[in-house]
């Protein structure tokens, strides 16, 4: 499928190897998925997005 290895891929998923942009990219074309949307993480994004809407910024006012 994308000729990589499935001790491979399973090293990639817990952190073992970093793989280079050109084998992501091919892990991505064979998921048939775009190579930035195995950078995504939308559960996390999710909470770091309700994080921010109770933060108070301590900015001065223009008027």
């Amino acid at each position: 499928m994308c000729n990589l290895s499935p001790r491979y891929l399973t090293d990639i998923e817990r952190g073992l190897h970093c793989p280079t942009i050109l084998k992501i990219e091919t892990l991505a074309k064979a998921l048939k998925i775009e190579a930035y949307m195995l950078f995504q993480n939308t559960e996390r994004d999710k909470n770091i997005i309700n994080k921010m809407k109770n933060r108070q910024y301590n900015q001065k006012s223009t008027k």
